[in-house]
Parts: structure tokens; sequence; C-alpha cells
């Protein structure tokens, strides 16, 4: 390289920097790298937003579903309740007949005839009830309804993290790579299971059956 040429001055032969648009090209590259910025700031802010509205519909459809699975929890409870308390309704009768037969004559077609039938309609009512199988579903939906309180508190704790996670500063994205990818393969896969569960758990007509119970009572709690 000629070392004249280092020296001479570029404005002479007509490459001006300002002429030759230099400058301008300067600026149109900055202008690009703030708009990619700003492209990548609306990307991630975008993302963020949208997993939080996720959330928020995870932990909404969780808390519906969870009260009108109580719904028919409460129902089959009082069921069991009431099987139970014939039960030893009878059996207390049985006793106490037996009790009188012993400490005064009885006719013996009533100490003998009723114990007979007592027994008998205990009997029918507990194979009935294991026949139903109310046991094994009061035990199946317990089961469910804890499932659906950990997937309502585990969504508010990452929704917790989310709003308050800086998802614009760099070294924060493997962090925030890492609570998606925790989200999606782990928490939702979690839900579907559960909601599988509770769809097992239900039948249509239990369902539309109980949801209007559920808003019904929900009409009346907000006219308390």
């Amino acid at each position: 390289i000629n070392p004249l040429f280092l020296t001479c001055d570029v404005s002479d032969s007509g490459y001006n920097l300002s002429n030759s648009g230099f400058t301008d090209f300067i600026s149109k590259n900055e202008e690009k790298e703030k708009q990619k910025i700003i492209n990548i700031i609306k990307y991630r802010l975008t993302q963020k937003n949208n997993m939080l509205e996720q959330i928020t519909d995870s932990i909404l459809v969780a808390k519906k579903d969870k009260a009108v699975l109580s719904l028919k929890y409460d129902t089959l409870t009082f069921k069991i309740n009431c099987v139970q308390l014939l039960i030893i309704f009878l059996s207390t009768l049985i006793t106490f007949i037996e009790t009188l037969k012993l400490q005064y004559e009885l006719d013996d077609k009533i100490s003998i005839i009723i114990p007979i039938i007592f027994s008998t309609i205990i009997g029918l009512i507990s194979a009935m009830q294991r026949f139903l199988r109310w046991d094994d579903k009061k035990e199946n939906i317990l089961t469910i309804l804890e499932r659906f309180s950990f997937i309502i508190n585990k969504c508010r704790k990452i929704k917790h993290y989310i709003i308050n996670f800086n998802i614009n500063d760099e070294k924060n994205q493997e962090k925030w790579n890492d609570l998606v990818s925790n989200y999606e393969n782990e928490t939702y896969d979690y839900m579907i299971t559960t909601r599988e569960s509770f769809d097992n758990a239900m039948t249509y007509k239990e369902l539309i059956n109980y949801r209007k119970r559920l808003k019904n009572l929900y009409i009346e709690e907000k006219f308390l």
C-alpha cells in the first residue's frame, strides 16, 4: 500500500465520509440493532404475559373442577353416612331386643323374627354398598381433590415467580427456559393426568347436575 494514499485527504477525491453516506450507514445499523433489541424485549414480554394468562386460566379451571368434584364428594359422603347410621341403628335395635328377651318374656315370634329381619336388612345394605363401591369412589375423589389443591398452589407459586421475574436480563434467560420447561413438561403433564382422573370420576349427567348446583350456590353467595 502506498504510504501517500494513507495521508491523502479523502475529501479531495470525492470520498468525504458525509458525502459517501458512511454516517447514514452507521446510523441505519444502529437503528437496526435498536429495533432488534426492541423486538426481542417485546417477544419476551409477550411470552411472559401469555404464560401468566395460561397459568391464570389453569388456576381458574382447576378451582371450578375442584368445586364441582367437592359437591359430588359431599353427596357421596352423605349417602355413606346415612347408610352407616342406619346400620348402627338396626344393630342397636337387635341388641335391644336381645336384651329384652333375656330380661322379659317376649313373644318368640318377635324375639326371633325381628332380629332376623334387621340382620337381613343390614347384610343387604352392606352388600349394596360394596357393590356400588362408594368407599372406593370416595377415596378416589379425595385423591383427585388433593391433586387439584396441589395444582392450584403450584400454579400460584409459579405465577408469583413469573410476575417478579426480570425476563429482559440476559443472565436470567437460562432460568427462564428452565421455568418454562418445568411448567410444560412436569406441571402441565400433572394437570392433564389429574384432568383425566376427574373425567373418569364424573359422568356427563353428574357434571351437568353439579355445575348447576355450583352455579346456584355462587348466585346465592353473591346475594348474601
